[in-house]
């Protein structure tokens, strides 16, 4: 039988989630392995900070990434923050606030001193006037546009998104990042 009839077999009629086989490791093995650090502290031998965030209509997943030389990540930060009106598009809702703090409160390093995020970008999918107003405000912080299919660029050249009342482009405006979410998410 086809992997899709077995599943189908175990998921509806028997009642039990199946196991697909693959060539991932074992969940134990790699829990195990994992390396102790403090949360929102920059170890030793990172290099570079990023944040992400993705914005959704309830709230904000946000995670912050320290990057090492050999491509190693360190999750520094994770969390969920939901919107206090439960809609994002509010741009007064204090998570809009809470998402400013977390990006412009410095972090310490495993050296004693402090630094702040080197870049974030935030998902301009959903409520995109919104995340552009907030952009406008925060140096260092990026619109980013993911774009879905085999063959789009990781990252493509910006595009500047910001027009005045004549309908020309503002010179230093906001500028949306295209992004190749399936070519990223194979990395």
């Amino acid at each position: 039988r086809s992997p899709n009839e077995l599943k189908s077999f175990y998921n509806h009629w028997l009642g039990l989630p199946y196991e697909e086989k693959g060539d991932a490791p074992d969940w134990k093995i790699l829990w195990q392995r994992r390396e102790a650090y403090a949360e929102r502290t920059i170890p030793a031998d990172c290099l570079l900070v990023t944040g992400e965030c993705d914005v959704q209509k309830r709230g904000l997943y946000v995670e912050l990434v320290g990057w090492t030389p050999d491509r190693r990540a360190y999750t520094l930060y994770a969390a969920y923050l939901p919107a206090l009106h439960h809609d994002t598009a509010d741009e007064t809702d204090p998570v809009w606030r809470h998402l400013t703090e977390l990006i412009e409160q410095p972090l310490p390093t495993a050296f004693g001193g402090t630094r702040l995020i080197d870049a974030f970008g935030i998902d301009c999918r959903f409520n995109a006037p919104v995340v552009y107003d907030w952009v406008r405000r925060h140096h260092g912080c990026y619109a980013i546009r993911t774009e879905e299919g085999w063959g789009r660029p990781l990252l493509a050249n910006p595009i500047k998104i910001d027009f005045d009342w004549k309908g020309r482009r503002v010179r230093h405006g906001v500028q949306q990042w295209k992004a190749g979410s399936y070519g990223a998410k194979s990395r």
